[in-house]
């Protein structure tokens, strides 16, 4: 077999039949099934477990190690993708999956639960790295935008069905909701069965592409580092909108229909994604950023649950946009050798600036007022939206200095 360092792939002649993009679709919506799914059923866990030294921190980790797990081993996940076929390494994955996710099912140690979803998190980084990389191989221009478009909304879309099916079956026991991993069964069959890596490309026209594209480096640092901040901003909603809530009067029950809303307007607007995308990366990141951070500072300075759902509404138009946005940019920077590789150092970011955003939040929340976490949320957004304008048009004022 070629290494990809010798061969690049396109989508034509041959173009991945329905079925087999259905399947990297629903692919990518395993990922989110990771942590959310066991989220309601934490407290009971706690109690089940309660005998354990520190229990009530390591039921906590149980979610959080997932995440920096999928931080840690997405460049590796990444790499492996550029050396071997990536339609293998998401076949893989999707197997481990669904077996390290269901083990709550059977285990009865805290400490092998934790393994089990550390390795959980290793499945999910493979899922990611390589089902994002077999779409930007498979689909180019505006079907690629499509594409990553539908990835993004049914992402949002499964978080919502997979939270509330997780919270429905937390009723049940602490450890019924791992059942719902078994739904990566159908989703393996079918990437069995459908996904491919593209046909090569042959090697006379090989030799006339770059290897890698001219000075993409920098170009590819800056959108993970942006990546890192968005998911820093974005990870503010999930870990501080209850307490905010709260203190508004409002119980779970509306946290939850809030949460459902902003998830179908971040879904809609990633299917815009398509048209949106006409205006070009850097545009559509400073439009996204800019709506990020109206939302955020609405939803900081608001004094009734109406006016958090007017700000996160606007803050989800921008989510939308900006997560297949990223995709789309760092796939059309890179070169089929190193594509997996640059999609997992993405990854990596954002997962590891969902990580540390509590952390970074702890000592903005002054006095348990929650309020500060958004307005910095939203200072934060602002800032990036600045340094991308700025970016922006020194590229302009170069590319214009150089013209003759």
């Amino acid at each position: 077999m070629p290494e990809r360092n010798q061969i690049d792939t396109v989508p034509v002649p041959q173009r991945l039949r329905t079925k087999g993009s259905v399947a990297l679709i629903a692919a990518s919506m395993l990922t989110v099934m990771a942590g959310a799914t066991i989220s309601p059923a934490l407290p009971k866990m706690a109690d089940y477990f309660s005998e354990v030294d520190s229990s009530g921190f390591l039921v906590k980790l149980v979610v959080t190690i997932t995440a920096l797990s999928i931080a840690l081993s997405a460049p590796v996940l990444g790499w492996l993708s550029d050396r071997i076929e990536r339609s293998s390494v998401l076949k893989v994955s999707v197997v481990v999956y669904a077996i390290a996710g269901s083990a709550g099912l059977w285990i009865d140690d805290l400490s092998a639960l934790m393994v089990s979803r550390v390795i959980l998190g290793i499945a999910v980084a493979g899922v990611m790295t390589s089902s994002t990389a077999l779409i930007s191989e498979w689909f180019t221009g505006e079907r690629r935008s499509k594409m990553f478009g539908f990835q993004a909304a049914a992402s949002g879309l499964g978080g919502a069905v997979f939270l509330s099916l997780g919270g429905a079956l937390a009723v049940v026991s602490w450890n019924a909701p791992f059942a719902i991993y078994f739904l990566s069964l159908p989703v393996a069959i079918l990437v069995a069965w459908k996904v491919t890596d593209p046909p090569p490309v042959p090697k006379v026209a090989a030799e006339l592409k770059p290897v890698l594209k001219s000075n993409a480096t920098a170009l590819i640092s800056g959108i993970v580092v942006l990546a890192f901040v968005i998911q820093i901003v974005f990870y503010v909603v999930p870990t501080q909108l209850p307490f905010l809530l709260g203190e508004m009067g409002g119980d779970s029950s509306i946290t939850g229909l809030v949460i459902g809303w902003m998830v179908l307007v971040q879904a809609l607007s990633s299917l815009s994604y398509r048209w949106v995308s006409r205006l070009g990366f850097s545009n559509v990141a400073l439009l996204s950023l800019t709506l990020m951070s109206a939302g955020m500072t609405i939803v900081g300075t608001s004094g009734a649950i109406a006016q958090v759902l007017v700000g996160l509404s606007i803050s989800a138009l921008g989510v939308g946009l900006v997560m297949p946005n990223l995709n789309s940019w760092i796939s059309d920077n890179t070169s089929s050798a190193t594509r997996a590789r640059a999609i997992g150092a993405l990854i990596s970011a954002m997962f590891l600036g969902q990580f540390v955003s509590p952390v970074i939040a702890e000592p903005v929340i002054q006095g348990g007022d929650t309020a500060p976490a958004f307005l910095a949320a939203g200072v934060l957004s602002l800032v990036a939206a600045i340094t991308v304008l700025a970016l922006s048009v020194a590229k302009i004022a170069q590319s214009d200095s150089a013209s003759p």
